[in-house]
Protein backbone atom coordinates (compact mmCIF):
# COMPACT_ATOMS: atom_id res chain seq x y z
CA UNK A 1 0.00 0.00 0.00
CA UNK A 2 2.45 2.40 0.90
CA UNK A 3 4.50 1.43 -2.07
CA UNK A 4 1.61 2.38 -4.49
CA UNK A 5 1.28 5.52 -2.71
CA UNK A 6 4.94 6.57 -3.28
CA UNK A 7 5.08 6.06 -6.65
CA UNK A 8 1.98 7.91 -7.50
CA UNK A 9 3.25 10.69 -5.13
CA UNK A 10 6.76 10.36 -7.45
CA UNK A 11 4.68 10.23 -10.49
CA UNK A 12 2.81 13.60 -9.56
CA UNK A 13 6.23 15.25 -8.79
CA UNK A 14 7.84 14.04 -12.03
CA UNK A 15 4.55 15.88 -14.03
CA UNK A 16 5.03 19.04 -12.36
CA UNK A 17 8.54 19.35 -12.80
CA UNK A 18 8.29 18.57 -16.71
CA UNK A 19 5.46 21.50 -16.71
CA UNK A 20 7.87 23.95 -14.68
CA UNK A 21 10.76 25.99 -16.29
CA UNK A 22 12.97 28.27 -14.17
CA UNK A 23 15.51 30.88 -14.82
CA UNK A 24 18.30 31.98 -12.45
CA UNK A 25 19.16 35.79 -13.00
CA UNK A 26 21.86 38.05 -11.82
CA UNK A 27 21.65 41.42 -13.61
CA UNK A 28 24.99 43.26 -13.33
CA UNK A 29 25.00 46.80 -11.21
CA UNK A 30 28.26 48.56 -10.82
CA UNK A 31 29.26 51.86 -8.82
CA UNK A 32 28.06 54.69 -10.82
CA UNK A 33 24.94 54.72 -13.56
CA UNK A 34 27.23 55.56 -16.28
CA UNK A 35 29.28 52.41 -15.51
CA UNK A 36 29.74 49.92 -17.87
CA UNK A 37 28.16 47.05 -16.44
CA UNK A 38 25.27 48.97 -15.33
CA UNK A 39 24.48 49.84 -19.24
CA UNK A 40 24.71 46.52 -19.29
CA UNK A 41 21.43 45.81 -17.86
CA UNK A 42 19.48 47.08 -21.13
CA UNK A 43 22.07 44.72 -23.15
CA UNK A 44 21.54 41.87 -21.57
CA UNK A 45 17.38 42.46 -20.83
CA UNK A 46 17.21 41.76 -24.74
CA UNK A 47 18.24 38.45 -24.80
CA UNK A 48 16.37 37.62 -21.32
CA UNK A 49 13.52 38.88 -23.38
CA UNK A 50 14.07 36.79 -26.00
CA UNK A 51 14.56 33.42 -23.72
CA UNK A 52 11.32 34.04 -21.89
CA UNK A 53 9.55 33.97 -25.17
CA UNK A 54 11.39 30.72 -26.53
CA UNK A 55 11.41 28.53 -23.72
CA UNK A 56 8.05 26.89 -24.34
CA UNK A 57 7.08 29.41 -21.35
CA UNK A 58 3.45 29.96 -23.23
CA UNK A 59 2.80 25.64 -22.62
CA UNK A 60 4.12 25.65 -19.21
CA UNK A 61 4.67 27.34 -16.58
CA UNK A 62 7.75 29.66 -16.00
CA UNK A 63 9.64 31.69 -13.33
CA UNK A 64 12.35 34.12 -13.76
CA UNK A 65 14.16 34.61 -10.31
CA UNK A 66 16.69 36.19 -8.29
CA UNK A 67 19.06 39.70 -7.89
CA UNK A 68 17.54 41.97 -10.69
CA UNK A 69 19.92 44.89 -9.27
CA UNK A 70 17.04 47.63 -9.96
CA UNK A 71 13.81 48.63 -7.78
CA UNK A 72 11.38 49.28 -10.27
CA UNK A 73 9.56 52.13 -8.10
CA UNK A 74 10.33 54.78 -5.79
CA UNK A 75 8.17 52.61 -3.14
CA UNK A 76 11.05 50.32 -3.59
CA UNK A 77 13.85 52.30 -1.68
CA UNK A 78 13.84 53.64 1.76
CA UNK A 79 13.60 56.99 0.64
CA UNK A 80 14.06 58.41 -3.12
CA UNK A 81 16.24 61.21 -2.56
CA UNK A 82 18.55 58.91 -1.13
CA UNK A 83 19.06 57.56 -4.83
CA UNK A 84 18.83 60.73 -6.79
CA UNK A 85 22.31 60.06 -9.34
CA UNK A 86 22.58 56.55 -8.13
CA UNK A 87 22.39 52.72 -10.06
CA UNK A 88 19.56 50.72 -9.42
CA UNK A 89 16.53 53.20 -9.94
CA UNK A 90 17.72 55.04 -13.21
CA UNK A 91 14.94 55.17 -15.85
CA UNK A 92 17.44 52.81 -18.40
CA UNK A 93 16.99 50.61 -15.76
CA UNK A 94 13.51 50.61 -14.51
CA UNK A 95 12.75 50.54 -18.06
CA UNK A 96 14.34 47.10 -18.80
CA UNK A 97 12.11 45.52 -16.19
CA UNK A 98 9.60 47.15 -17.17
CA UNK A 99 9.85 45.69 -20.54
CA UNK A 100 10.93 41.89 -19.36
CA UNK A 101 7.63 42.15 -17.57
CA UNK A 102 5.99 43.32 -20.89
CA UNK A 103 7.07 39.86 -21.85
CA UNK A 104 4.21 38.51 -20.22
CA UNK A 105 5.80 37.70 -16.87
CA UNK A 106 4.37 38.99 -13.35
CA UNK A 107 6.41 40.13 -10.46
CA UNK A 108 4.68 37.77 -8.00
CA UNK A 109 5.98 39.94 -5.08
CA UNK A 110 4.38 43.27 -6.00
CA UNK A 111 0.97 41.47 -7.00
CA UNK A 112 0.93 39.59 -3.92
CA UNK A 113 1.24 43.02 -1.42
CA UNK A 114 0.80 45.60 -3.77
CA UNK A 115 3.38 47.39 -5.83
CA UNK A 116 3.22 50.10 -3.16
CA UNK A 117 4.25 47.89 0.02
CA UNK A 118 7.77 48.57 1.24
CA UNK A 119 9.53 44.69 1.10
CA UNK A 120 12.89 45.17 1.22
CA UNK A 121 15.33 42.74 0.10
CA UNK A 122 18.89 43.95 -0.11
CA UNK A 123 20.90 46.56 3.08
CA UNK A 124 23.76 48.17 2.89
CA UNK A 125 26.36 46.80 5.78
CA UNK A 126 25.99 47.95 9.10
CA UNK A 127 23.13 50.30 10.43
CA UNK A 128 21.31 50.13 7.59
CA UNK A 129 19.17 46.60 8.00
CA UNK A 130 18.17 47.66 11.57
CA UNK A 131 16.92 51.00 10.43
CA UNK A 132 14.71 48.95 7.19
CA UNK A 133 17.15 51.15 5.25
CA UNK A 134 16.84 49.11 2.11
CA UNK A 135 15.73 48.22 -1.42
CA UNK A 136 13.80 45.89 -3.16
CA UNK A 137 15.87 44.37 -6.07
CA UNK A 138 15.37 40.76 -5.90
CA UNK A 139 12.61 39.61 -7.68
CA UNK A 140 10.14 36.34 -8.88
CA UNK A 141 8.51 37.00 -11.86
CA UNK A 142 6.35 34.70 -13.28
CA UNK A 143 4.03 33.76 -16.00
CA UNK A 144 0.10 35.20 -15.43
CA UNK A 145 -1.11 31.50 -14.54
CA UNK A 146 1.07 30.80 -12.32
CA UNK A 147 1.13 33.92 -10.71
CA UNK A 148 -2.63 33.33 -10.16
CA UNK A 149 -1.17 30.51 -8.21
CA UNK A 150 0.66 32.04 -5.54
CA UNK A 151 -0.33 31.33 -2.01
CA UNK A 152 2.36 33.71 -0.54
CA UNK A 153 5.78 35.45 -0.83
CA UNK A 154 8.25 36.35 1.92
CA UNK A 155 11.73 37.40 3.04
CA UNK A 156 13.97 34.78 4.66
CA UNK A 157 15.55 37.22 7.39
CA UNK A 158 17.29 34.57 9.03
CA UNK A 159 20.88 34.81 7.09
CA UNK A 160 20.88 38.54 7.79
CA UNK A 161 21.60 37.38 11.73
CA UNK A 162 25.07 35.40 10.76
CA UNK A 163 28.38 36.78 11.54
CA UNK A 164 29.30 37.64 8.03
CA UNK A 165 25.88 38.30 6.64
CA UNK A 166 24.81 38.43 3.03
CA UNK A 167 23.67 41.76 1.87
CA UNK A 168 20.84 40.17 0.44
CA UNK A 169 17.72 38.24 1.93
CA UNK A 170 16.22 35.76 -0.10
CA UNK A 171 12.53 36.59 -1.82
CA UNK A 172 10.69 33.29 -1.55
CA UNK A 173 6.97 32.12 -3.14
CA UNK A 174 4.49 29.07 -2.24
CA UNK A 175 2.98 28.16 -5.73
CA UNK A 176 -0.34 26.16 -5.22
CA UNK A 177 0.33 23.68 -8.16
CA UNK A 178 -2.20 21.30 -7.34
CA UNK A 179 -4.79 20.17 -10.48
CA UNK A 180 -7.65 22.50 -10.00
CA UNK A 181 -10.19 20.31 -8.43
CA UNK A 182 -8.03 18.68 -5.97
Amino acid sequence: MAAAANERTRARMERRQAALAARSHMSPSGPAPDHFRVATWNVMGSPTRATVRTTGWRSRHGILAGDMNVAPTDSDIFHPDAFVGLTHVTVPEREAWAHLLATGLVDVDAARWGAHERRFTWWNHGLNYSRNLGMRIDMIAADPELARRVVTTWIDHVERGAERPSDHAALLADFDLAPHGQ
